[in-house]
């Protein structure tokens, strides 16, 4: 009876043991899933402090790797973007780029890495100069991101993919920049992301290199009407201010 009552009672420690480790990963992933929503908000306001507040806990916390990497390429481009320092657009725009091809070594068909690549990258090449990025080698490396986000995910932020490519032909210095393949593009990231002021501005822009100010206009007015969204209100509205003041120089 005495042994049989010690295996009762290792038993029930082995239970209550297990019970409270089951327990506390339930948490550890309540809390993960929790910062990592946090730094999708963080960067929707554009808080960089926030946001990387929140991938160094979600870090802490034993986050799947590559939600965090797509989410540091992110938060690095957003750095980037936010700025018109080529040595900040440089640097952070390199970081990003670095994150986002991790993040494509763990998971080759996440939409989220080739995007985020392909956003940084952008950043990167304009710090150290569109001539210089593409004697790097760089241009095939953009194009692949892009081809996949398209393939993988048109829809993704809003035609992402579209617009990202769309916008590379635009920058492209002559002879390789293409106005009508950057057009074109850009109309299918409207088409997909018709809310999305990015999308509008960069089609006016290419519209106004190629000639087409009347259209361009059209483009203008519609994104200065148009409202927020909640995927991405800063940046909205940012490029809302930019196509009133772009339409205001035609």
């Amino acid at each position: 009876m005495r042994q049989l009552g010690f295996h009762v009672a290792k038993s029930i420690i082995v239970v209550a043991t297990v019970s409270f480790v089951a327990l506390s990963a339930l948490g550890a992933g309540v809390d993960v899933d929790q910062s990592l929503q946090q730094s999708d908000q963080s960067y929707r306001n554009r808080d960089m402090t926030s946001d990387a507040a929140e991938l160094a806990a979600a870090q802490r916390q034993g986050a799947d790797p590559y939600e965090l990497k797509w989410r540091w390429a992110r938060h690095h481009f957003a750095i980037a973007d936010a700025s018109d320092d080529a040595d900040i657009k440089e640097e952070h725009g390199k970081i990003g780029w670095d994150n986002a091809r991790e993040a494509i070594a763990l998971r080759p068909d996440g939409v989220q890495g080739h995007f985020w690549g392909a956003a940084a990258l952008g950043e990167y090449s304009q710090g150290v100069g569109i001539l210089k990025a593409l004697a790097k080698g760089l241009a095939p490396k953009f194009e692949e991101h892009c081809k996949n986000v398209i393939r993988i995910d048109p829809n993704y932020e809003m035609g992402g993919g579209a617009r990202a490519f769309g916008r590379y032909y635009y920058m492209l210095p002559w002879p390789k920049r293409d106005l009508k393949r950057s057009i074109g593009l850009l109309d299918e990231a409207i088409r997909r992301g018709p809310n999305k002021t990015r999308n509008h501005f960069y089609l006016a822009e290419s519209l106004v290199a190629d000639d087409q100010k009347g259209r361009a206009a059209g483009v203008l007015q519609q994104c200065v009407a148009s409202a927020d969204v909640p995927e991405d209100p800063v940046d909205n509205r940012r490029f809302r201010l930019a196509c009133k003041q772009l339409l205001g120089h035609l």
